[in-house]
């Protein structure tokens, strides 16, 4: 085999030996349901999608009418409005608080009924809903900022069961980015370096002299 055939091969395996790490580096933390909260123009908006494992909480009755809130100093959302008879589960570990705002209606909320408490250690779930099924929804405040709502930037993280049956994240402060698919973001990264070697080893084949075979 030519030698710069040979080297190109080299060089591409050298690449391919570190494809593996590319999906590590692209993977999101793991939450079942995660939360959004952050600055729109001149509006708070919060927006969550995501399925929640029921294994490991323990079901406590039902709830009452309750309209879209927030309350940062008990760590408490409520995505809505409710419907009376709507379940609540009782189980999740994190944060009891995440700022020092009080209790602030919501001016619109649409989607899936969701809530949380951190200090009551509770979750608020939709009408006969199932284990693992998808819900999102958003709630919006309007002319308002992250610091009126008392609230402070961050990740809040919660858990229940053994600690891997189910959690959600709160991220205050941070919007929602679109996730590439991991499979084209790998063909992506891999190509990009494979380009400027593969490109190389052209350049050097062409100014290869040709060996007269006489």
């Amino acid at each position: 085999m030519h030698r710069t055939a040979i080297k190109a091969l080299h060089s591409v395996g050298q690449i391919l030996r570190w494809a593996w790490f590319v999906p590590l580096c692209a993977l999101p933390v793991h939450a079942d349901v995660v939360v959004y909260l952050y600055q729109s123009g001149s509006n708070v908006v919060s927006s969550y999608s995501g399925t929640i494992d029921l294994t490991g909480l323990a079901f406590d009755g039902t709830d009452g009418i309750t309209p879209a809130f927030i309350q940062g100093d008990d760590a408490t959302e409520v995505f809505g409005p409710t419907v009376a008879g709507e379940p609540v589960y009782l189980g999740i570990t994190g944060p009891i608080d995440f700022g020092d705002g009080g209790y602030t209606p919501a001016s619109s909320s649409t989607g899936d009924t969701f809530g949380y408490g951190g200090l009551d250690r509770d979750l608020l779930l939709p009408n006969g809903y199932v284990s693992g099924t998808f819900i999102s929804g958003s709630d919006t405040w309007d002319n308002t900022t992250l610091a009126n709502l008392g609230l402070t930037p961050g990740t809040y993280n919660y858990t229940w069961g053994t600690g891997s049956d189910g959690s959600f994240a709160f991220k205050v402060g941070i919007a929602p980015v679109p996730e590439p698919s991991s499979l084209g973001l790998i063909s992506l990264v891999v190509l990009a370096m494979a380009f400027p070697l593969l490109r190389r080893r052209r350049g050097i084949s062409k100014q290869t002299p040709v060996t007269d075979a006489r």
